[in-house]
């Protein structure tokens, strides 16, 4: 991979919509390693940078879908933590059959969408992955680039909970610390800087929870007459709350983005594969964690979500 990112020139680096700890933190990595072989290259998203990744060096360089990053001329499209070219959003608009494509990722069921393509459904996370690029191609690490490393482990674990969690994943993270990252701090600007409307959304979608399957499910929601009044608000880590609730199998939570329109995320203890849910829907993501967006009125989308995580309970 990085003697054919050393060959060539004019990269697009892009990942998937609602960017996450991992997927923007292996877009910066690409991108210092592209800045240090002195290439040239434009960071554009779908979707805007949640603000608690803030911290991240090189974070002002990530420019959003119609900025005039798209403007320049693109050789190569290096794709970091999709599983297919749909989870990118409208950037797949500027892609066409001459660009020469780059896949990165770990999950499980990509559809390999790359001319060249490295991709490990058995690691924790897509800076798991890109981080032996950094030792490949002989760059310095630095306390920023440990930073990004550590960071995007931390977040796609859900701090070193869920099952991709390995050995491997332990060395990197010490490795990181070693080079310069400090876990505390990295920790605290994660997950200590919650904003009021964020906690008042919180407190809003707790109040509509409910039990399904023998109380094996649970679900929450918020609606987009509420989030359209409730400021800025990060949802993320809402649905893992009621997923530790003792006895739940699956839970999941419906945000509605726009009318109609519901981001669903997705969690799951023991076998139960919430990614096959998604994928119903064509989301996708992991077995115990994943996402999709689903149209329809709130109660159609969530008995059909519910339908099929029954379906998921009982091995069909």
């Amino acid at each position: 991979m990085i003697s054919c990112i050393r060959e060539r020139n004019d990269f697009l680096v892009t990942t998937h919509i609602r960017p996450d700890g991992d997927s923007i933190a292996s877009v910066l990595i690409i991108a210092y390693i592209l800045r240090t072989f002195k290439k040239r290259f434009s960071l554009v998203l779908d979707d805007c940078i949640p603000n608690k990744l803030d911290f991240l060096e090189g974070i002002d360089e990530i420019n959003r879908y119609n900025d005039d990053g798209q403007s320049k001329p693109v050789e190569t499209v290096l794709i970091l933590d999709s599983s297919d070219l749909d989870r990118i959003g409208r950037v797949r608009n500027l892609i066409n059959e001459d660009h020469f494509i780059l896949n990165i990722d770990h999950h499980p069921g990509n559809t390999n969408f790359g001319q060249m393509n490295l991709v490990d459904d058995r690691l924790s996370s897509t800076v798991e992955l890109v981080y032996p690029l950094v030792e490949n191609a002989e760059i310095a690490w630095t306390p920023a680039l440990a930073t990004c490393v550590y960071t995007g482990i931390l977040s796609d674990t859900g701090r070193f909970l869920f099952a991709n969690t390995s050995a491997n994943t332990f060395f990197v993270c010490a490795e990181m610390v070693r080079y310069g990252a400090d876990p505390s701090s990295i920790a605290e600007l994660l997950y200590n800087r919650n904003s009021p409307d964020t906690m008042k959304a919180y407190a809003k979608a707790l109040s509509s929870l409910e039990f399904h399957c023998n109380n094996q499910v649970t679900c929450i929601h918020l609606t987009h007459a509420f989030m359209k009044t409730g400021g800025i608000v990060d949802t993320e880590g809402f649905v893992d709350t009621i997923t530790g609730i003792e006895g739940v199998k699956a839970s999941f939570i419906c945000v509605e983005c726009n009318p109609g329109e519901f981001r669903i995320s997705l969690r799951s203890k023991g076998d139960v594969d919430v990614n096959k849910v998604a994928g119903y829907f064509n989301g996708g993501g992991h077995v115990r964690a994943s996402g999709c967006t689903v149209t329809g009125n709130l109660s159609h989308v969530k008995n059909r979500i519910i339908e099929k995580l029954e379906q998921a309970l009982s091995g069909a």
